[in-house]
């Protein structure tokens, strides 16, 4: 499904103009809206007259927001990515969510909680019916708490994850290709021996990772050692233990990619505890994500995303969710970017720090 940066690209315009085109707003020329409808109707984008849901009788005005956690997990502002001073993607995102469902004269309810055992209770306000629909933000998750929110009867999108079940909607990054163009990357840079620190193998995000580590390495006729690959939440600590394992088992990498910059971090502060050189010693790429405020030295060549724009995607699925002009499910994925730095020997070698967009 089209994206809205994909109209905005095709129109001429920029993404909050297709937002408000979509959602109906006025104060726009009507050669600028007729422009982006054009753009959405060639794109095959889902549009009526106005794209915000109808407030019908039986609707609350309502949206619940969930961020997922592990179970025991403190419920503090680290867990669930309410971070002024480091935001994370997942309370960017929740700023693109509310941009459009303010606008449109909705509320949002925003928890923490584990969606990992079916037992576990609902949210209360999905318990007492105070909500039309739910973002889930995050990929931790089990499918039968999934189901059991869709049985609740509320509609359900996820923000960041992806899993195939009917009338579960999915907006997220394109890990899959992030993680092979990373580790591409790698190789053509002249590493023979390159390890993934992979986030938790229990998400789907995850699981597209190490899919498309493993596919660049295989492309280019590598064969890829299990012994080289971490599954560890997105912490500098994991960074720092598993680049420091990985030296102390005698294991040869060359190479690194990261699934957070995070972990990058942690790569970076034990090569200068071991006194090792990057990147002639190791190089390292990784995921930046979206509006990290970390700058390493050497620069991180990195991918990454727009985290504000997933949640934007978000609220527009959820409203034409509401408004019946959405498939059982969709899955919507966004492109990426690539930024070429020098933690690979790539800036050292006269190549150019542009970004890269793929898609």
């Amino acid at each position: 499904m089209a994206t809205i940066r994909e109209i905005a690209d095709l129109a001429g315009v920029s993404k909050a103009t297709v937002s408000r085109v979509l959602n109906g707003k006025r104060h726009i020329s009507e050669a600028t809206s007729r422009r982006v409808r054009d753009a959405a109707e060639r794109l095959g984008y889902p549009i009526t007259p106005t794209a915000v849901p109808s407030r019908r009788p039986n609707r609350t005005g309502n949206f619940g927001a969930i961020f997922t956690q592990y179970p025991g997990s403190e419920r503090t502002s680290a867990n669930i990515g309410v971070n002024l001073q480091n935001p994370s993607w997942s309370s960017e995102a929740l700023q693109g969510i509310e941009t459009l469902v303010r606008e449109a004269g909705f509320n949002v309810f925003v928890t923490s909680m584990s969606l990992l055992r079916a037992e576990d209770p609902l949210p209360l306000f999905v318990q007492q019916q105070q909500v039309d629909g739910v973002f889930v933000l995050g990929g931790v998750f089990s499918r039968d708490y999934l189901q059991k929110l869709v049985d609740a009867g509320v509609a359900v999108v996820i923000v960041g994850g992806c899993i195939s079940l009917p009338n579960v909607h999915c907006v997220y990054a394109d890990n899959y290709r992030g993680a092979y163009l990373l580790a591409e990357h790698l190789l053509t840079q002249g590493c023979r021996h390159v390890g993934l620190i992979n986030g938790p193998n229990t998400t789907n995000t995850s699981q597209d990772k190490l899919f498309g580590y493993r596919s660049a390495l295989e492309r280019h006729g590598f064969d890829w050692d299990g012994r080289l690959v971490s599954h560890a939440d997105f912490t500098e600590t994991s960074g720092y233990e598993t680049i420091k394992y990985w030296h102390e088992e005698g294991l040869t990498v060359d190479g690194v990619v990261c699934g957070h910059v995070l972990q990058a971090l942690g790569v970076y502060q034990y090569c200068d505890d071991r006194e090792l050189h990057i990147p002639r010693d190791l190089a390292v790429v990784g995921f930046e994500g979206g509006g990290s405020v970390l700058r390493l030295e050497p620069q991180l060549t990195s991918v990454r995303w727009f985290n504000r724009e997933m949640g934007m995607e978000a609220a527009q699925r959820m409203f034409q969710i509401l408004d019946g002009r959405a498939a059982m499910a969709a899955r919507t994925i966004l492109p990426i970017e690539m930024k070429i730095g020098s933690s690979c020997g790539s800036g050292l070698d006269g190549i150019s720090d542009e970004a890269h967009k793929t898609g």
